[in-house]
């Protein structure tokens, strides 16, 4: 999906960027992050992938409601197995994970599998490509909002799109997200980073943007 004139570029420096680490690249390449700094890497048809090496990274910048679209590639050949394997994540306001994980052929729990509300809810279709091609995911997130004493006024949603297919449906996300948690709100600011986990495996990234989406509550 091409970037629209509104929507952020979360991979290229300058006022594009707002990235935690400034990318040492020129605009319009991708990096490999080490010790969460962007190094340049060798170029392959024209793009360079931002490969998790060693560390989370998050923006500068904070976003509430938002589409984003960002490509992934799962290292290969494939290692290990269940979560295990070419496990990574992308967080909402810092708390709220869509998992990032290597399904193709490769059994694990339900909440945990790619596309998932991480350990809240599972997709609704496995749509994983084999290990070393690109992948999309095109999401949709709506904010949770709270009253002035902390209650829940409405929770967040997110709408999951893997490779073009619908793996969450304007699902309700019952709080942050956790191993073995039921998620619990903890009232917050309208807006938060976006970031990307490194979970001890080398998932690569690519074409990252975000655009505000805000709610409009007319019928």
């Amino acid at each position: 999906m091409a970037r629209p004139r509104s929507g952020t570029s979360a991979t290229t420096g300058g006022d594009a960027g707002h990235v935690q680490r400034e990318c040492l690249a020129a605009e319009r390449c991708d990096c490999i992050v080490r010790r969460q700094r962007f190094v340049p890497v060798a170029r392959q048809k024209d793009r360079r992938p931002c490969l998790l090496a060693k560390g989370d990274i998050g923006t500068t910048k904070e976003f509430g409601a938002i589409q984003l679209h960002l490509e992934f590639r799962e290292p290969t050949p494939p290692k290990d197995s269940g979560q295990g394997r070419g496990n990574s994540g992308v967080f909402f306001m810092g708390q709220y994970e869509i998992q990032v994980l290597d399904c193709y052929s490769n059994n694990t729990y339900a909440d945990g599998a790619t596309a998932g509300i991480y350990g809240q809810h599972p997709p609704l279709a496995n749509a994983c490509r084999p290990p070393g091609e690109w992948q999309t995911y095109d999401i949709i997130f709506n904010v949770p909002h709270f009253g002035p004493n902390g209650e829940v006024l409405s929770p967040g949603y997110v709408t999951v799109f893997h490779n073009g297919v619908v793996a969450q449906n304007h699902q309700a996300i019952r709080g942050a997200t956790n191993w073995r948690s039921p998620g619990k709100y903890t009232p917050h600011g309208p807006s938060g980073p976006l970031a990307l986990q490194f979970h001890n495996n080398a998932v690569s990234f690519r074409n990252i943007w975000v655009r505000p989406v805000p709610v409009v509550d007319e019928p």
